[in-house]
């Protein structure tokens, strides 16, 4: 049997995922509304549901920034937003690591180096939905 902290805990992680997913609004977000049946089967009140949601949503976003060194000396600043700034650096590594095109850290911070722009958004399939390859 799980206790009572233990089982928060568990749902507190799955509105996490649930918000980051679909949005706060529970009238918008179809898995927000199953996971207030889980917290009833959990004998948890819907005022608790409603203030954890509320709680997550007052949590600021943490902002994660990286300068790389990529291939023929160029440089590359990433920024993401997400819950846990440490977290964010980490999936940023991984990801790079697994790329292997000879992308380094660098300790220099060269984002006042440049105008901020906007937003790129990066996505795993080319404009005619065919897969993108790392490979050459």
């Amino acid at each position: 049997m799980v206790s009572k902290t233990k089982a928060a805990e568990q749902l507190m992680h799955k509105m996490k995922r649930a918000v980051r997913a679909g949005g706060p609004d529970p009238k918008f977000n179809k898995d927000l509304v199953q996971l207030q049946l889980e917290y009833r089967a959990a004998n948890f009140s819907d005022e608790a549901f409603q203030r954890d949601l509320k709680h997550l949503q007052q949590q600021p976003a943490k902002i994660a920034q990286v300068t790389l060194r990529g291939p023929s000396a160029s440089i590359i600043v990433v920024e993401t937003e997400g819950i846990s700034k440490k977290k964010l650096q980490e999936l940023i590594l991984t990801h790079l690591e697994k790329s292997g095109g000879g992308f380094r850290l660098t300790q220099n911070d060269y984002s006042r180096a440049f105008e901020e722009k906007g937003v790129v958004v990066m996505a795993s399939t080319k404009a005619d939905r065919t897969a993108v390859t790392l490979e050459t």
